[in-house]
């Protein structure tokens, strides 16, 4: 299993993610677990000793609610409650659960996009698979050691990876905080405006994605970055290019214009009709 991989997005750009371990993972399912536990013990206790306690033994017959036909209907429930509780967190918060936030882990599609409903359904409903022999998680687990970049099953038919996310930059700046306040509240943007056309909530993304991870990068690679995504977004805003010669000064050029991109789209209502783009800064590095 490899420490780290490469996503092509459907930019053509290529962005790394350091990918998740399996203790790390293995650590936030067992806090996923313990949560779904909590929840299950306080259902049931309710259901069984709750003020609906009458109906259930009306339904199943009093002999019957720790009978086999009770057994199996705890059974269905508790898988329903188990696959709900990660489908809807995972889809409503894009990939992440309390347990794979306080791991600092988060799931996400192969090409580096936040995932939806569909993507959480289903992973999940193949994590039965996963799990055999239950609940061990033999089988996943050995999936995952064999898969270079540590999928298991679920993941392989959902087209997903689990990443370690670290927001080094979103703390300093105003548009990554922003960035990760509106992923926790599973909230997105909306396409920006341009005079020449929209830029699509996925190009906003890539572009929010390559600015907080660009140090990361080696030069040349965070040059090529920054001028595949900003050449075409120049005609679309309808600007001239600021001229310059050296390789520092276009890539300043162009990573600023993206920057000032995601701060209004950042911005609720933003519609860009002119846009004002500062002047490099010989500082910037």
């Amino acid at each position: 299993m490899k420490d780290s991989i490469f996503l092509s997005t459907p930019e053509h750009a290529s962005l790394e993610f350091e990918l998740a371990g399996l203790g790390s993972r293995f650590m936030a399912h067992a806090i996923d677990l313990m949560v779904i536990g909590a929840v299950l013990i306080v259902f049931w206790l309710f259901i069984i000793l709750g003020p609906l306690a009458f109906l259930v033994r009306d339904a199943l017959g009093s002999a019957e609610v720790f009978g086999s036909y009770g057994i199996a209907m705890m059974i269905l429930i508790s898988f329903l409650l188990l696959w709900g509780y990660y489908f809807l967190l995972e889809g409503y918060y894009q990939g992440t659960t309390p347990g794979k936030k306080a791991m600092g882990i988060r799931v996400i599609r192969e090409d580096g996009l936040p995932i939806g409903y569909y993507e959480a359904a289903v992973r999940n409903f193949v994590r039965a698979a996963d799990a055999f022999p239950p609940p061990t998680y033999f089988l996943g687990g050995i999936v995952m050691q064999v898969d270079s970049t540590g999928k298991r099953l679920g993941d392989m038919v959902a087209g997903t990876i689990v990443i370690r996310e670290s927001f080094p930059q979103a703390i300093e700046s105003r548009t990554g905080a922003a960035w990760a306040a509106r992923v926790e509240k599973g909230h997105s943007r909306k396409p920006l405006s341009l005079p020449g056309g929209d830029v699509t909530v996925r190009q906003m993304d890539l572009i929010e994605q390559y600015l907080n991870r660009r140090t990361s990068f080696p030069l040349e690679r965070r040059q090529e970055l920054a001028q595949s995504m900003a050449a075409p977004l120049w005609k679309i805003a309808g600007l001239q290019k600021p001229d310059e010669t050296s390789l520092t000064g276009i890539l300043q050029r162009d990573e600023k214009f993206l920057q000032h991109l995601l701060d209004q789209a950042n911005e609720d209502g933003a519609h860009a009709t002119t846009l004002q783009i500062p002047k490099p800064e010989s500082s910037f590095f």
